[in-house]
């Protein structure tokens, strides 16, 4: 597991969050998501946040789901699911 697949800052009412696989153009997996959100609540939670730039690490901004991580140890059921939300 890949620690820190989105990094957060704020300073002077900016705040600021990148996507971090650049190795993977910055792919789409459940630990990203769940990162991003707690990212966006932060920003939200911050009365200090004025402006929020969402950016990406290394040469791509997000090329979307990571269908191998997705993939990966599940059943179509499961996929079926995820798809829905």
């Amino acid at each position: 597991m890949q620690a820190n697949t989105v990094i957060y800052q704020s300073r002077g009412g900016i705040a600021e969050i990148r996507l971090n696989r650049p190795e993977r153009l910055n792919a789409v997996t459940q630990q990203l998501y769940d990162e991003l959100n707690a990212a966006l609540g932060a920003a939200e939670a911050d009365s200090e946040v004025r402006v929020l730039l969402l950016t990406g690490e290394g040469r791509a901004f997000c090329v979307g789901a990571d269908l191998k991580a997705h993939r990966a140890g599940r059943t179509a059921c499961d996929r079926r699911q995820y798809l829905r939300g």
